[in-house]
């Protein structure tokens, strides 16, 4: 097991063809590049991503048909510890979002958060899960 501190990157993939504001728990899919394996199916507020203290957190959107824009719009603070800090739009991508986490962050600390999606630009279609994140040993 590496020692090595490094950035996460969470995914929310998303049936862009069926989701709807009753489904979105079961249309929406958090994964992310950090091996916390796959979320509980139809409970996508029980995923929880590993970050390291001093390293960035990145969200992105993906479409399961791969076409569909998912853009994401926001991400807010729910509850536990504020670990995360510099919460905004990527400066590279503007479909995507960025966060530090503090480096004073306690390690195990668990925090849940907002991510709001759009699909397509459309403003009839845009929705809001809450995950969480917590700080790696």
């Amino acid at each position: 097991m590496s020692n090595t501190k490094k950035n996460t990157t969470v995914t929310a993939t998303v049936d862009t063809a069926t989701i709807t504001e009753a489904n979105k728990n079961t249309t929406t899919t958090f994964s992310d590049d950090r091996g916390d394996g796959a979320e509980d199916p139809g409970h996508p507020e029980t995923f929880t991503s590993s970050v390291d203290k001093d390293k960035n957190i990145y969200w992105t959107g993906a479409a399961d048909n791969g076409t569909t824009e998912v853009a994401i719009t926001g991400i807010a603070v729910k509850s536990g510890s504020d670990i995360m800090k510099n919460i905004k739009q990527d400066p590279n991508n503007s479909l995507n979002w960025q966060a530090k986490i503090k480096k004073d962050a306690t390690i195990g600390t668990t925090q849940s958060y907002s991510i709001t999606f759009k699909i397509n630009n459309d403003a009839s279609k845009v929705f809001t899960i809450d995950p969480k994140i917590k700080v790696k040993e």
